[in-house]
Protein backbone atom coordinates (compact mmCIF):
# COMPACT_ATOMS: atom_id res chain seq x y z
CA UNK A 1 0.00 0.00 0.00
CA UNK A 2 1.40 3.59 -1.00
CA UNK A 3 -1.48 5.85 -0.49
CA UNK A 4 -4.69 5.77 1.56
CA UNK A 5 -7.52 8.22 0.03
CA UNK A 6 -9.98 9.71 2.58
CA UNK A 7 -12.76 10.99 -0.07
CA UNK A 8 -15.38 11.98 1.43
CA UNK A 9 -17.60 11.17 4.56
CA UNK A 10 -15.39 14.09 6.50
CA UNK A 11 -13.23 11.60 7.92
CA UNK A 12 -11.72 14.05 10.46
CA UNK A 13 -14.17 14.19 12.90
CA UNK A 14 -15.14 10.10 12.33
CA UNK A 15 -12.82 8.54 15.34
CA UNK A 16 -11.92 5.14 12.87
CA UNK A 17 -9.95 7.20 10.86
CA UNK A 18 -7.82 8.11 13.78
CA UNK A 19 -7.75 4.33 14.45
CA UNK A 20 -6.05 3.78 10.85
CA UNK A 21 -3.62 6.14 11.52
CA UNK A 22 -2.49 4.76 14.79
CA UNK A 23 -2.27 1.25 13.57
CA UNK A 24 0.04 2.69 10.36
CA UNK A 25 2.40 4.60 12.87
CA UNK A 26 2.34 1.10 15.58
CA UNK A 27 3.39 -1.13 12.62
CA UNK A 28 5.82 1.18 11.13
CA UNK A 29 4.26 1.75 7.88
CA UNK A 30 3.24 5.53 8.15
CA UNK A 31 6.95 6.52 7.15
CA UNK A 32 6.18 4.97 3.71
CA UNK A 33 2.54 6.00 3.15
CA UNK A 34 0.60 8.67 1.80
CA UNK A 35 -2.24 10.33 3.31
CA UNK A 36 -4.89 12.13 1.08
CA UNK A 37 -8.09 13.89 2.22
CA UNK A 38 -11.13 15.93 0.80
CA UNK A 39 -12.51 17.69 3.83
CA UNK A 40 -14.50 20.58 4.88
CA UNK A 41 -11.88 20.90 8.05
CA UNK A 42 -15.06 22.71 10.00
CA UNK A 43 -13.29 20.33 13.16
CA UNK A 44 -10.69 17.70 14.23
CA UNK A 45 -8.84 15.67 16.57
CA UNK A 46 -6.27 17.49 18.27
CA UNK A 47 -3.69 15.89 17.86
CA UNK A 48 -4.48 15.47 13.91
CA UNK A 49 -0.80 17.66 13.45
CA UNK A 50 1.13 15.05 15.40
CA UNK A 51 0.14 11.77 13.65
CA UNK A 52 0.27 13.67 10.37
CA UNK A 53 4.07 14.14 11.15
CA UNK A 54 4.63 10.35 11.14
CA UNK A 55 3.88 9.94 7.54
CA UNK A 56 5.53 10.38 4.17
CA UNK A 57 3.39 12.67 2.77
CA UNK A 58 -0.36 14.06 3.45
CA UNK A 59 -2.32 15.78 0.60
CA UNK A 60 -5.29 18.19 2.00
CA UNK A 61 -8.05 19.11 -0.23
CA UNK A 62 -9.49 21.55 1.18
CA UNK A 63 -12.97 21.76 0.40
CA UNK A 64 -14.12 25.26 0.22
CA UNK A 65 -16.65 27.06 -2.77
CA UNK A 66 -16.54 30.68 -2.86
CA UNK A 67 -15.62 33.36 0.19
CA UNK A 68 -17.53 35.23 2.43
CA UNK A 69 -21.35 34.57 3.18
CA UNK A 70 -21.85 32.41 -0.51
CA UNK A 71 -19.98 30.07 0.83
CA UNK A 72 -21.85 29.54 4.03
CA UNK A 73 -24.77 29.53 1.52
CA UNK A 74 -23.20 27.05 -0.66
CA UNK A 75 -21.56 24.86 2.30
CA UNK A 76 -23.99 25.73 4.75
CA UNK A 77 -24.35 25.36 7.84
CA UNK A 78 -20.49 26.47 7.77
CA UNK A 79 -19.22 29.99 8.59
CA UNK A 80 -16.99 31.65 6.83
CA UNK A 81 -15.03 33.00 10.25
CA UNK A 82 -13.69 29.32 10.68
CA UNK A 83 -13.33 28.26 7.18
CA UNK A 84 -10.93 31.80 6.93
CA UNK A 85 -9.65 30.61 10.04
CA UNK A 86 -8.77 26.91 9.04
CA UNK A 87 -6.91 28.62 6.23
CA UNK A 88 -4.68 30.06 8.17
CA UNK A 89 -3.90 27.31 10.36
CA UNK A 90 -3.79 24.96 7.62
CA UNK A 91 -1.15 27.53 6.26
CA UNK A 92 1.32 28.09 9.07
CA UNK A 93 0.94 25.24 11.84
CA UNK A 94 1.25 21.94 9.67
CA UNK A 95 4.57 20.47 8.60
CA UNK A 96 6.89 20.48 5.66
CA UNK A 97 5.46 17.22 4.48
CA UNK A 98 1.66 18.31 4.41
CA UNK A 99 0.12 19.72 0.99
CA UNK A 100 -2.58 21.98 1.29
CA UNK A 101 -4.56 22.56 -2.02
CA UNK A 102 -8.00 23.97 -2.46
CA UNK A 103 -10.70 22.38 -3.72
CA UNK A 104 -13.34 23.81 -5.40
CA UNK A 105 -16.33 22.36 -6.86
CA UNK A 106 -17.65 25.24 -9.31
CA UNK A 107 -21.27 25.30 -10.29
CA UNK A 108 -24.32 27.52 -11.34
CA UNK A 109 -23.89 29.63 -8.14
CA UNK A 110 -20.37 30.27 -7.98
CA UNK A 111 -18.52 30.06 -11.58
CA UNK A 112 -19.33 34.22 -11.66
CA UNK A 113 -17.46 34.51 -8.60
CA UNK A 114 -14.53 32.32 -8.96
CA UNK A 115 -11.97 35.53 -9.97
CA UNK A 116 -13.09 36.76 -6.61
CA UNK A 117 -12.18 33.71 -4.95
CA UNK A 118 -8.45 33.45 -6.79
CA UNK A 119 -7.71 37.26 -6.20
CA UNK A 120 -8.94 36.82 -2.50
CA UNK A 121 -6.45 34.11 -2.26
CA UNK A 122 -3.60 35.59 -3.93
CA UNK A 123 -3.98 38.72 -1.70
CA UNK A 124 -3.67 36.11 1.51
CA UNK A 125 0.16 35.71 1.01
CA UNK A 126 0.29 32.33 2.11
CA UNK A 127 3.44 30.57 2.58
CA UNK A 128 1.86 26.87 1.64
CA UNK A 129 -2.04 26.74 0.34
CA UNK A 130 -2.21 26.01 -3.00
CA UNK A 131 1.22 27.09 -3.99
CA UNK A 132 2.72 26.53 -7.76
CA UNK A 133 1.73 24.53 -9.24
CA UNK A 134 -1.50 23.78 -7.82
CA UNK A 135 -3.65 25.43 -9.68
CA UNK A 136 -0.89 27.94 -11.46
CA UNK A 137 -0.94 29.00 -7.27
CA UNK A 138 -4.82 30.04 -7.40
CA UNK A 139 -6.88 27.27 -6.65
CA UNK A 140 -8.19 24.01 -8.19
CA UNK A 141 -11.13 23.17 -9.50
CA UNK A 142 -13.55 20.25 -10.42
CA UNK A 143 -17.28 20.75 -11.60
CA UNK A 144 -20.14 19.59 -10.56
CA UNK A 145 -22.48 17.76 -12.34
CA UNK A 146 -25.13 16.20 -10.86
CA UNK A 147 -27.54 17.39 -9.83
CA UNK A 148 -28.20 19.02 -13.41
CA UNK A 149 -30.03 22.24 -12.21
CA UNK A 150 -26.61 23.43 -10.46
CA UNK A 151 -24.84 22.35 -13.47
CA UNK A 152 -22.82 25.48 -15.01
CA UNK A 153 -24.79 25.22 -18.08
CA UNK A 154 -27.97 26.04 -16.93
CA UNK A 155 -27.26 29.48 -16.85
CA UNK A 156 -29.19 32.15 -19.56
CA UNK A 157 -27.13 32.76 -22.39
CA UNK A 158 -26.65 36.74 -20.72
CA UNK A 159 -25.42 35.89 -17.81
CA UNK A 160 -22.99 33.11 -19.31
CA UNK A 161 -21.61 36.39 -21.65
CA UNK A 162 -21.47 38.37 -18.11
CA UNK A 163 -19.17 35.40 -16.72
CA UNK A 164 -16.95 35.81 -19.77
CA UNK A 165 -16.78 39.59 -19.43
CA UNK A 166 -15.57 39.00 -15.54
CA UNK A 167 -13.40 36.44 -16.82
CA UNK A 168 -11.45 38.34 -19.33
CA UNK A 169 -11.49 41.54 -17.00
CA UNK A 170 -9.89 39.57 -14.38
CA UNK A 171 -7.33 37.84 -16.02
CA UNK A 172 -4.88 40.25 -17.10
CA UNK A 173 -4.75 41.53 -12.86
CA UNK A 174 -4.30 37.73 -12.64
CA UNK A 175 -1.14 37.73 -15.35
CA UNK A 176 0.11 41.05 -13.69
CA UNK A 177 0.42 39.26 -10.49
CA UNK A 178 1.32 35.78 -11.61
CA UNK A 179 4.35 35.18 -9.10
CA UNK A 180 2.11 36.42 -5.93
CA UNK A 181 1.17 32.23 -5.97
CA UNK A 182 4.95 30.93 -6.28
CA UNK A 183 6.83 30.73 -2.78
CA UNK A 184 9.52 33.01 -3.01
CA UNK A 185 12.44 30.66 -2.87
CA UNK A 186 11.06 28.87 -5.96
CA UNK A 187 10.41 32.28 -8.30
CA UNK A 188 13.39 32.26 -10.07
CA UNK A 189 12.91 28.75 -10.90
CA UNK A 190 9.48 29.11 -12.57
CA UNK A 191 9.27 31.46 -16.28
CA UNK A 192 6.31 33.67 -16.98
CA UNK A 193 5.64 31.28 -20.06
CA UNK A 194 5.34 27.93 -17.37
CA UNK A 195 2.79 30.16 -15.29
CA UNK A 196 1.28 30.73 -18.10
CA UNK A 197 0.29 27.34 -19.78
CA UNK A 198 -0.25 25.79 -16.46
CA UNK A 199 -3.38 23.32 -16.74
CA UNK A 200 -5.38 24.71 -13.80
CA UNK A 201 -3.89 28.55 -14.34
CA UNK A 202 -5.33 30.74 -16.94
CA UNK A 203 -6.33 28.02 -19.61
CA UNK A 204 -8.31 26.47 -16.92
CA UNK A 205 -10.29 29.52 -16.92
CA UNK A 206 -10.87 29.55 -20.46
CA UNK A 207 -11.86 25.86 -20.75
CA UNK A 208 -14.22 26.50 -18.00
CA UNK A 209 -16.44 28.77 -19.79
CA UNK A 210 -16.18 26.91 -23.08
CA UNK A 211 -17.72 23.97 -20.81
CA UNK A 212 -20.48 26.64 -19.60
CA UNK A 213 -21.35 27.85 -23.12
CA UNK A 214 -20.99 24.27 -24.59
CA UNK A 215 -24.37 23.48 -24.04
CA UNK A 216 -27.97 25.51 -22.99
CA UNK A 217 -29.49 23.98 -20.36
CA UNK A 218 -31.72 26.81 -19.19
CA UNK A 219 -34.32 24.67 -19.75
CA UNK A 220 -33.73 23.58 -16.42
CA UNK A 221 -33.45 26.86 -14.80
CA UNK A 222 -36.98 26.21 -13.13
CA UNK A 223 -35.90 23.37 -11.54
CA UNK A 224 -32.92 25.65 -9.98
CA UNK A 225 -35.37 28.15 -8.87
CA UNK A 226 -37.38 25.23 -7.20
CA UNK A 227 -34.23 24.19 -5.39
CA UNK A 228 -33.02 27.76 -4.46
CA UNK A 229 -36.50 28.48 -2.89
CA UNK A 230 -36.40 25.12 -0.75
CA UNK A 231 -32.88 26.26 0.49
CA UNK A 232 -33.81 29.96 1.43
CA UNK A 233 -37.42 28.19 3.33
CA UNK A 234 -34.69 25.99 5.38
CA UNK A 235 -32.01 27.83 5.66
CA UNK A 236 -33.77 30.92 6.84
CA UNK A 237 -31.42 32.99 3.87
CA UNK A 238 -32.19 34.94 0.58
CA UNK A 239 -30.25 33.30 -2.19
CA UNK A 240 -30.45 36.66 -4.20
CA UNK A 241 -28.90 38.95 -1.47
CA UNK A 242 -26.35 36.94 -1.46
CA UNK A 243 -25.49 36.11 -5.10
CA UNK A 244 -26.58 39.40 -5.90
CA UNK A 245 -25.56 39.60 -9.34
CA UNK A 246 -27.56 36.41 -10.45
CA UNK A 247 -30.40 37.89 -8.86
CA UNK A 248 -32.10 38.45 -12.26
CA UNK A 249 -31.65 35.10 -14.06
CA UNK A 250 -34.86 33.52 -13.61
CA UNK A 251 -36.35 36.47 -15.02
CA UNK A 252 -35.95 35.44 -18.77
Amino acid sequence: MQQIYFAGGESLIIEEHYEILEECIRQGYAKNLELRYNSNGVEWREDLFDLWKEFKLVRFHYSVDDIFERNEYIRYPSKWKRTEEVFHILDKETSDNVEVTVACAVQALNIYYIPDFIKWKLEQNFKKINMWPFGAGGINYHFVYHPPHLNVKVLPKWFKEECRKKYEEFIPWWEANWQTGIPEWHRNNVTYEQWRQAGYGVSRLYGMLQFMESEDWSNRLPEMKEFLTLCDKQRNMNWQSVFYEMKDIFND
